[in-house]
């Protein structure tokens, strides 16, 4: 997903409905002076200009910027954590093998060969 944002000003706040385990990308555009970005968990304040890219754990970190004069527009890309929900589909056992009785499940462990029996088989080749 993307936010673009026109001079905005965000306090400070975590994105909880973003993915736990994805990365919020900011991307700053304009011509403006101030508007620092601040972590304040990190005691961090971070000077942003055009053409940097900032990438941060948003549902993690707090986080929230201060006021800018002059023109500050953002592209912020993000993902939620509801945006796949219904894509990925969770299967027990997904690694068949050919010559695997249907009958017999190995929990989506991935199946250990055998050793003894393939040196049975080698001795007979």
């Amino acid at each position: 997903m993307c936010a673009v944002n026109f001079n905005t000003i965000c306090g400070y706040h975590i994105d909880r409905d973003d993915d736990k385990y994805g990365f919020c990308w900011l991307v700053p555009l304009g011509d403006w002076e101030e508007g620092d970005l601040i972590f304040p968990q990190l005691n961090v304040r971070i000077k942003l200009k055009p053409g940097n890219i900032l990438a941060f754990r948003s549902n993690l970190l707090v986080h929230g910027n201060l006021s800018c004069s002059g023109v500050r527009h953002s592209l912020v890309f993000f993902t939620h954590n509801n945006l796949f929900s219904d894509t990925f589909i969770h299967r027990e056992n997904n690694n068949h093998n050919s010559n695997s009785n249907s009958n017999n499940s190995n929990n989506g462990k991935k199946r250990k060969p055998n050793l003894t029996k393939d040196k049975k088989n080698k001795k007979k080749n």
